[in-house]
């Protein structure tokens, strides 16, 4: 059944268009296949610790005696970026936004970028499905992030994404949308170089934008229905699209050089019972995320020079995938006695090796890990209270 909501969600969102490609010249080139036939299965041995990997952490500092913080994301550097949350009356244990911060680990000092809570900061009122707020990329030098604010009296929603400046500590906007409440999506972005790419904030049309840091100009530069995850690698762009009427979920590339659009994949899920959902890169492989009806995923890897694509392992069904330091991570239903959230997954793909885990969140870049220890057991955290200093420690493992 939760399979079933989530196939149906990402229809949603990949809803309302075809693909369209006005500005840009379509290539024909040879599809590939997603093999689904004899994918291995991938058994997790847990033979190795991850304890021993995480061995050396250092304890993150708490935010505030008032606010907690979560981890998002991690760049190469050593930033750590997040939101950060407070408690309202004691006894009810309401959890709610307050900003979108980010610690660098040199010397462990929080820098807020946005504040988000209402009573604070009239401009951003909550609005249902926590999207007031949160992040879309983060690199060595900057953050991408978005707010929404709802009109008054209208339905609907101002969508609108910022650049921070991490050195500078400085905010440009980007980028402005009027949404209908019902047709708003989380959006996706990358940070690359001098341009900044990302996907609108609607499930109509929503298209992929490229914006010029140098001459501060936004263009349009792909048209049709996207998810919101974009992967670059050199000057081409991958991007996952939908074709909602034909049942087509498809994998593209744009040429920031030429122009053209490569077809790479087009899976209808109405007969292969796959999706795409995620898409990461590292180096200059591709990882391609496939979610099967069967409450059953399959990880693919692609060659983006000679576009060979293989199966990697087919496991249970994974959320939250990333990839850092040639480890592949996902959370999935738990092996661990009693416990009531997700596990957390980490393999090594390279050296087809496994990692037990039995802590809570994990994330990773080039610069290290952070990672969250339970204090007390799993099973006796109420739900939204895990980040809570009472019940868990963040830490932080660099790479020598």
């Amino acid at each position: 059944m939760v399979k079933k909501i989530l196939m149906i969600s990402f229809i949603m969102i990949l809803s309302g268009c075809s693909i369209q490609h006005d500005s840009v010249k379509e290539k024909e080139t040879q599809l590939l296949q997603l093999n689904q036939k004899d994918v291995e299965r991938l058994e997790f041995k847990q033979t190795n610790k991850m304890d021993t990997v995480l061995e050396s952490s250092v304890e993150i500092p708490q935010y505030s005696d008032e606010c907690y913080f979560q981890p998002l994301m991690i760049n190469n550097s050593g930033i750590i970026a997040g939101k950060t949350y407070y408690q309202k009356g004691e006894e009810a244990r309401q959890v709610y936004e307050k900003s979108l911060v980010i610690l660098n680990t040199s010397d462990y000092v929080y820098t807020e970028i946005v504040q988000l809570d209402d009573e604070k900061n009239e401009d951003l009122l909550n609005v249902e499905n926590d999207l007031n707020g949160g992040l879309m990329a983060v690199s060595d030098d900057s953050v991408l992030y978005y707010t929404s604010a709802p009109m008054k009296e209208t339905k609907k929603t101002v969508v609108t994404y910022y650049v921070f400046d991490i050195k500078e500590s400085t905010t440009i906007k980007i980028h402005e949308e009027k949404i209908h409440n019902a047709d708003l999506v989380i959006p996706g972005g990358i940070i690359s170089d001098d341009a900044i790419y990302y996907v609108g904030a609607t499930a109509m049309n929503n298209g992929i934008y490229q914006y010029d840091m140098k001459d501060h100009k936004e263009t349009k530069i792909v048209d049709g229905t996207m998810s919101r995850y974009l992967c670059k690698v050199d000057d081409e762009l991958y991007y996952v699209y939908g074709e909602p009427e034909k049942s087509i979920v498809g994998l593209d590339v744009y040429s920031l050089k030429t122009k053209k659009i490569d077809h790479l994949i087009k899976e209808n899920h109405s007969k292969s019972n796959m999706i795409i959902s995620k898409i990461l890169v590292e180096g200059s492989d591709l990882f391609i995320i496939c979610d099967l009806s069967a409450n059953d995923s399959i990880i693919y890897q692609m060659s983006t020079k000679t576009k060979e694509i293989v199966p990697l392992f087919k496991t249970s069904y994974v959320s939250s995938v990333s990839m850092f330091h040639g480890m592949l991570t996902w959370a999935s239903g738990s092996t661990i006695p009693q416990r009531a959230r997700l596990q957390q997954y980490i393999y090594d793909y390279k050296n087809k090796e496994d990692y037990f885990f039995d802590g809570g969140f994990l994330i990773g870049s080039e610069s290290g890990i952070c990672w969250q220890k339970y204090l007390v057991p799993e099973k006796d955290i109420g739900k939204g209270q895990s980040f809570m200093p009472e019940n868990s420690a963040l830490l932080y493992k660099p790479y020598s």
